[in-house]
């Protein structure tokens, strides 16, 4: 197959999204198909965060190979900060000029036999769009996130409502009617999927997030014994999804029902919820370290500093349909993995039989769950249930393998149609 992949994110930027596109490309030109990939220069999450990578980008042709043989288009941009307003401008400009890079692949008359556009960001679909019609290939969509619920909800009726509300429900429509217009949709998680045949969808399958094989942590180092103290991780997006407000809330219970232990909480990575968590530990006199985004090689020593790993949603009724990335990841990291998790991603954690779940957003439960882990070590001792659990379920050699099936049928539609 020439597949054409659109999108927001890729390589070598540091991500969730981007650690997928990278593991799905490599299969699938391993497999001898051909992808291009359209996409923007490295810049996410913002400027701040990607100066180094940006430095050493400097100077990389528009059009260039990538590291697993695929072509690369880079778009252009706008560089920003957290504001999501800036970041919602960027995703228009990207995927303009994407539209300008397709209008130039049809006067080439370069054949494509599929297209994917991949969500976030939204603007994406719309050009996914336009290579559909331009190109007259199919279009498969994927929704890594449960868009548009995220917003509002699309069945909501629009009339009567305050302009910032009927907005965000006119935009939900909108990619609802996106959705409608692709050949295929693609979600990371089964309960959206089913959300969305619901819905009135058609062709909807899932291929979740995963990890690949060679990424299983098998050799960090044991978890030493540290009487008196726990070390507390987080690693991943900083952002309003996560409600990480609860971390510092159960810390601040901790120090102060238990001085006996000696309590201390890393947070690793970027997001638009960095300042203010900052500021509120500057405010409380917390022992949290903020450390910046980080090459997953290096994330690897955190791990090993760490007693206990944590993933965690704010509760919203949209988020039970939501399966963090990170999860998969921490499943195969030899340290405890706490989630504050509910719906689907709750469901893997307790079928891992390799972490504690917890309800999300509630402080005095995770902090009481701390002093249980300080008076017993025992119990932060690791088994091999998560890694094998998600090399049985989440690998991305059959991952790569099953989107390649729906592209594949895809394809064969269109044509046999």
């Amino acid at each position: 197959m020439n597949i054409l992949l659109i999108t927001h994110y890729y390589p070598p930027e540091i991500g969730a999204p981007q650690r997928r596109w990278s593991a799905l490309v490599k299969r699938w030109q391993a497999a001898g198909h051909r992808v291009t990939v359209c996409c923007p220069p490295p810049h996410y999450p913002d400027a701040s965060a990607t100066v180094s990578i940006r430095k050493n980008f400097r100077g990389t042709p528009r059009v260039h190979q990538g590291k697993y043989g695929e072509r690369i288009i880079r778009v252009p941009y706008v560089l920003h900060g957290v504001s999501g307003l800036a970041r919602t401008l960027d995703q228009v400009v990207a995927a303009l000029g994407t539209m300008g890079v397709v209008a130039a692949l049809r006067l080439q008359k370069s054949p494509f036999d599929v297209v994917v556009a991949t969500v976030p960001g939204i603007p994406t679909a719309g050009a996914g769009l336009v290579a559909k019609k331009l190109l007259g290939t199919p279009l498969v969509l994927e929704m890594r996130d449960a868009w548009p619920d995220i917003v509002a909800d699309p069945q909501t009726p629009v009339g009567g409502l305050a302009p910032l509300t009927r907005a965000r429900r006119v935009f939900a429509r909108a990619v609802t009617w996106a959705q409608g217009k692709a050949d295929a949709l693609v979600t990371t998680t089964e309960s959206f999927a089913r959300v969305l045949r619901v819905r009135g969808m058609n062709n909807v399958h899932t291929v979740s997030n995963g990890v690949a094989p060679s990424l299983f942590y098998s050799a960090i180092d044991p978890l030493p014994d540290r009487p008196g103290e726990l070390r507390l991780l987080y690693t991943g997006t900083l952002g309003r999804s996560q409600g990480l407000k609860v971390l510092l809330d159960a810390l601040e219970l901790a120090v102060k029902e238990r001085p006996d232990i000696s309590f201390t909480l890393r947070l690793v990575g970027e997001g638009a919820e960095r300042q203010q968590l900052s500021e509120s530990v500057q405010a409380r006199g917390l022992p949290v370290e903020f450390l910046p985004l980080q090459h997953r090689s290096q994330v690897r020593k955190h791990y090993e500093w760490s007693d206990v790993t944590h993933v965690s949603l704010r509760r919203t009724p949209v988020f039970a349909w939501t399966v963090p990335s990170k999860l998969y990841e921490l499943l195969t990291v030899p340290r405890l993995v706490v989630g504050l998790l509910e719906g689907e991603a709750e469901q893997i954690l307790r079928e891992s039989a390799a972490g504690i779940r917890l309800t999300p957003e509630s402080a005095q439960e995770l902090a009481d769950l701390w002093f249980e882990l300080a008076d017993d070590r025992s119990r932060l001792q690791p088994n091999d249930n998560g890694r094998q659990f998600v090399l049985e379920h989440f690998n991305y050699d059959h991952l790569a393998h099953k989107y390649l099936t729906v592209l594949e049928a895809v394809i064969s539609r269109e044509r046999s149609g």
